[in-house]
Formats: structure tokens, C-alpha cells, sequence
């Protein structure tokens, strides 16, 4: 489940970076944006992902590339809501938390 989950964030990801590329977004708002739409993004790679799992791994890769234009094309007119009446702890799911403190920290042993 888990890895399934991540599978559909990850190409929900792949195919909103073009759009974020174009507007020019910096990657603090890139992922403030996934963090605040996560459950959108599990939903738009959620076909996509279900089709990669359903073939066979060499045969997967094929069904990918296949869908994966038309879902660029998707991501590239979606509007993402919010999630405004959620529970205020999942308005937001702070997924890169740790990959960020990390991050910091590193950034901080080094200057």
C-alpha cells in the first residue's frame, strides 16, 4: 500500500514538473503545493499506476510512456482545490518533512 501510494504521487509529480517548470516555481513552492494538494495528486497518478501495476514489469514501462503525454497534457490544464473542509491536520501533509530537515541541516554543516 505504501508503495503503491508513493507510485501515484510520483507520477502525479513527473507530470505536473513540466507545468511547474513553465511557470517558473521555485521548489519551496513546488512542494508547499504537493503538500497542500497531496490528495489530488495520489488521485491523478492513481490510473496511471494502476495500469503499471497490473502489467508485467518489462510491459509496464511500455503502458508508461503510452499514457504518460496524455496525462501531461492533463496536468497542464488541472486546477487543484484545496482541501478547505478536511480535518485542519490533513489540510496539509507535510511529506517532505524529513527529506527537508535533512537537507537543511546538511546545507548548514557546510556553509
Amino acid at each position: 500500500p505504501l508503495y503503491f501510494g508513493h507510485s501515484c504521487w510520483l507520477a502525479a509529480i513527473y507530470c505536473f514538473e513540466y507545468r511547474w517548470v513553465h511557470l517558473r516555481w521555485t521548489s519551496n513552492a513546488r512542494l508547499d503545493y504537493f503538500e497542500r494538494h497531496w490528495l489530488y495528486f495520489a488521485g491523478f497518478g492513481f490510473p496511471v499506476s494502476v495500469v503499471s501495476f497490473m502489467c508485467p514489469r518489462f510491459i509496464d514501462a511500455g503502458v508508461f510512456a503510452l499514457f504518460f503525454p496524455l496525462c501531461i497534457l492533463t496536468a497542464i490544464v488541472a486546477e487543484p482545490r484545496a482541501l478547505r473542509l478536511a480535518p485542519r491536520p490533513l489540510r496539509r501533509l507535510p511529506v517532505f518533512l524529513v527529506v527537508q530537515g535533512i537537507s537543511c541541516r546538511m546545507l548548514h554543516m557546510f556553509e
